[in-house]
């Protein structure tokens, strides 16, 4: 007795409490579960890596699935890896209630389909594969449907932008050039030859006639003459009129 009195006075009460599971509102979402866990009985800080498992009563096996802190599912693993536990295992701190999310492996032969189970939480420092079980929830699955991944809460919509109508540019009609009338050149009078009257026939006088010695291609001839003795033709126009000199 006196070694049971000397032992709880230099060690308080409070290092002797139990570490706790409390789990609390078991609900159906989707395909899967939420749960509430807190942790009593730890130092004020402290954490742990949470692992959820189902079975049926009066069994040992489990099996299942808990949603981790890479955003994904991961099955019930008996002896896990330290490094496995500390990258997927969701953390509880002590002291606060946390919402965990769980579903059963409707794959697994200790699954007996729809129907009363136990729902248990095994906790982890990180530093070793081995933890601790909380005490168990009874809880009913009912049918499993496809599987439906956790979302997270939809935050509210961006507002949508009306977009304002766009004033097409009117194009600024370019200038066409003025043509210039160019100053219209003065033809320069062409000076037309005078025509120089042209010898077509020369007349000789042989006896007391003329004689037409020379004729070019041009009208009839005709000869005037006036009273004997002949006069001399000396040239005829080609106007068709003979100059007729004496």
């Amino acid at each position: 007795m006196l070694f049971l009195f000397l032992l709880s006075s230099v060690f308080p009460s409070s290092c002797f409490s139990a570490i706790d599971f409390h789990l609390s509102n078991f609900e159906k979402v989707n395909d899967y579960y939420s749960v509430d866990a807190q942790i009593t009985g730890a130092a004020t800080g402290s954490s742990y890596f949470i692992q959820a498992m189902f079975t049926k009563p009066e069994q040992s096996s489990y099996f299942g699935f808990t949603w981790g802190q890479k955003g994904e599912w991961f099955p019930y693993t008996s002896s896990p890896e330290k490094e496995f536990i500390q990258t997927n295992f969701p953390v509880l701190e002590t002291g606060t209630v946390q919402k965990l999310l769980v579903r059963p492996d409707s794959e697994s032969s200790k699954y007996d389909g729809p129907g009363e189970y136990l729902l248990k939480l095994k906790r982890y420092t990180g530093e070793s594969s081995s933890g601790y079980y909380s005490d168990s929830l009874t809880v009913t699955l009912s049918d499993i449907s496809p599987t439906t991944d956790p979302t997270s809460t939809p935050t509210e919509a961006p507002p949508t932008i009306t977009p304002t109508q766009t004033t097409t540019p009117i194009p600024t009609p370019t200038p066409s050039p003025t043509l210039t009338s160019m100053p219209t050149k003065t033809p320069t009078p062409t000076k037309t030859p005078t025509s120089t009257p042209s010898v077509i026939a020369s007349v000789t006088r042989q006896s007391t006639f003329p004689t037409v010695t020379t004729v070019s291609n041009q009208p009839p001839l005709f000869l005037v003459s006036s009273s004997p003795p002949f006069p001399e033709v000396s040239c005829i126009l080609d106007t068709g009129t003979a100059r007729i000199s004496t």
